[in-house]
């Protein structure tokens, strides 16, 4: 490696994590294809030639040959806390072994910028669809905005010696065993470069498929929930929609029965999974354009070239069907995904109005009882009327009558003596313990009438709390009044 290249590498050092076992590939074909082999496993890098775990064939009898290094996503937390990169992307070796491995392989070092970037890309370094005519041709892919699936690829193709060499980087142990098989399966298509990354993005093809057809099921679902699903049979639902009509006199209104922040969270949800469907199927069908370009090119060139070892026309067919299927696929999930966005919007239309709907029933609820409750004060104005139009009467003949029955009364107990007997006084002595007993009664009738009056009034106070003891500051009786009217409805 250069100097310019190791000045790079030390550039993004942040990218590195610990030294661990790497997990490697060797697929060979050969001129008799019941020779073909292959070979995986695990080996440490150094920098001794020896420590290579691929195998010394002659390049005259190996036909193509396909090269590949797996570095595991970092799965354990990571402690440099002001690190800014994705424990996801860290490669599972340092600085010494990526170089190692990009010398012995020939990889493009601005594979460490693409990886910090963490875009979703596909870099043809040396342009190898023009006219180049470099012995070399090396090609990058990242996908890397996913949660499931994320890989980097950094790829080194010698068209001379149909030879592969790629580091991949951020699958899984379960995900490395299964592009393991497929390649192992396909043999035959080792002898173009693009074959690692046509199988890398069926796998997003097969997710993106799986996240629509979910999404589809999610909204077939809040369809039925909220009553607006789709019909292409109307004569075939005729009778369970007439028998539904009937029963709906009997049931709640849908709007009571609908958990309407449940609803939204899930058609927020689905929107947002189909957004990134789209952009997924957005971001691929390019890539998919430019590895059939490539891999022309290198057919083109193999016909050109005279003493060409491997025949790439065959490959080159089976690869092209295969694009051109994920093509189909990735352009369906695609027109699927805008159908369904539409679909889901439809629904959200569909809970605004259910919402609404349910704000004016309860308006409606709200209006009739203060409609009761203003007939209810109606009646007792009208009962506090005719009450206080009794106690009007009963105060006025009060009023005429007190006097002279006072009078009467008084003038018929036995201090006073209008027809007094010889040495009797009309006036008995004893009228002053009438006017004695009549204040005292008065004086304890009237301390019991405030001492009650007292205690209601703390009562009161302690209920509904004063102008000055209420939580907050009440500077008016409305307020107070208010106040009471909150503390009764809660």
């Amino acid at each position: 490696m250069n100097r310019s290249a190791r000045h790079q590498s030390n550039e993004y050092k942040e990218l590195f994590g610990t030294v661990e076992h790497l997990r490697y590939l060797e697929v060979l074909n050969f001129e008799d294809s019941s020779k073909n082999t292959f070979e995986d496993g695990f080996f440490d890098v150094k920098e001794d030639e020896a420590a290579w775990p691929w195998k010394k064939e002659s390049t005259d009898v190996v036909k193509a040959r396909l090269r590949i290094i797996f570095s595991e996503a970092m799965r354990e937390p990571f402690t440099r806390m002001d690190n800014k990169f994705s424990k996801d992307r860290l490669l599972r070796m340092n600085q010494s072994a990526f170089q190692s491995i990009a010398k012995e392989m020939s990889l493009p070092t601005s594979f460490l910028r693409m990886l910090r970037d963490s875009s979703t890309v596909f870099v043809d370094v040396q342009n190898t669809s023009s006219t180049s005519q470099d012995a070399l041709q090396t090609m990058m892919l990242q996908n890397s905005f996913t949660t499931t699936y994320r890989f980097s690829v950094a790829l080194s193709y010698d068209p001379i010696h149909c030879l592969t060499s790629a580091l991949v980087h951020g699958l899984s142990t379960s995900e490395i065993s299964t592009l393991t098989t497929r390649m192992c399966e396909n043999m035959d298509l080792i002898a173009l470069p693009t074959m690692l990354f046509s199988y890398l993005l069926d796998s997003r093809v097969i997710t993106g498929n799986l996240r629509v057809e979910d999404c589809h099921s999610e909204i077939m679902q809040i369809e039925e929930q909220t009553g607006l699903r789709t019909v292409w049979h109307p004569h075939k639902n005729s009778v369970k929609d007439q028998d539904q009509h009937k029963n709906q006199d009997h049931r709640p209104h849908r709007y009571d029965t609908l958990d309407f922040d449940d609803l939204t969270g899930k058609l927020t949800s689905i929107s947002s999974k189909l957004a990134f469907c789209e952009y997924t199927c957005e971001v691929h069908l390019p890539m998919l354009d430019s590895f059939d370009a490539i891999n022309k090119h290198f057919v083109e060139r193999s016909l050109s070239t005279s003493g060409e070892k491997c025949n790439l026309a065959a490959a080159e067919a089976q690869l092209r069907t295969d694009n051109s299927f994920m093509r189909s696929s990735l352009n369906g999930t695609l027109f699927r995904a805008r159908y369904l966005s539409k679909r889901a919007q439809a629904q959200v239309q569909t809970i605004y109005s259910l919402i609404a709907q349910k704000d004016n029933a309860l308006s409606m609820r709200d209006n009739a009882s203060l409609k009761a409750i203003s007939e209810d004060q109606r009646r007792i104005a009208l009962a506090a009327t005719k009450d206080s139009a009794a106690m009007g009467v009963i105060a006025a003949i009060t009023t005429v009558f007190l006097p002279a029955t006072f009078t009467a009364t008084f003038f018929s107990t036995t201090f006073f003596n209008f027809q007094p007997g010889k040495g009797e006084h009309i006036v008995s002595g004893w009228l002053w313990l009438y006017f004695l007993v009549t204040i005292i009664l008065s004086v304890l009738i009237i301390s019991w009438w405030l001492s009650i009056s007292r205690r209601k009034f703390r009562e009161i106070q302690r209920t509904i709390g004063t102008p000055n003891g209420l939580e907050g500051k009440i500077e008016t009786p409305e307020e107070l009044g208010a106040t009471f009217v909150a503390s009764k409805r809660t």
